[in-house]
């Protein structure tokens, strides 16, 4: 097995997704920004959209969606 890692700089209010292959590659890239980009919903509102849209696309695996949000620097 290969670890594979990335370095990425975040800033404030970012949001990362972490999914898995019920997702990726099932949904289209479009809807997914879409969701991720809906300012008026929260981030389980979101995760449970891309659910649906996973399920509704006929996903043959399990579908798994975790949303992080980057909070603002204290500073």
């Amino acid at each position: 097995m290969r670890i594979r890692y990335y370095a990425l700089e975040l800033m404030p209010k970012d949001v990362m997704l972490l999914c898995s292959d019920g997702l990726h590659g099932v949904v289209a890239n479009e809807l997914i920004e879409e969701t991720l980009s809906n300012p008026a919903a929260s981030l389980e509102e979101k995760c449970r959209t891309l659910i649906s849209a996973a399920d509704d696309a006929g996903s043959p695996d399990n579908v798994t969606v975790v949303l992080l949000q980057i909070a603002n620097s204290s500073h």
